[in-house]
């Protein structure tokens, strides 16, 4: 299944002014991640005051709607055409 749901990754898309890229989708905990993209590094300190460079902020998000539970959620109907839609619902039951 893992193999069927990597073409549905990467896709990118503007929400609240912020760029994100999908980048996992968890039918098993019935979520999907997304990730800012862009150049804004984030740098975090440790617990000497070493700077290092951290990872990019994700968001895990329910793979349906709260509302209907047979529709995906809003985002991804965002990223993806009817047919994508079609595609990856079949993908996920």
């Amino acid at each position: 299944m893992h193999t069927q749901l990597s073409q549905f990754l990467n896709r990118q898309l503007i929400l609240e002014g912020q760029a994100l890229m999908l980048i996992e989708i968890l039918p098993s905990e019935g979520l999907f991640v997304l990730q800012e993209i862009g150049d804004r590094p984030e740098y975090h300190s440790d617990q000497f005051g070493e700077i290092y460079r951290g990872s990019a902020k994700t968001y895990s998000l329910p793979l349906y709607d709260e509302t209907r539970e047979d529709r995906l959620h809003p985002i991804l109907r965002q990223l993806f055409s009817g047919e994508e839609l079609a595609q990856l619902h079949k993908c996920l039951c």
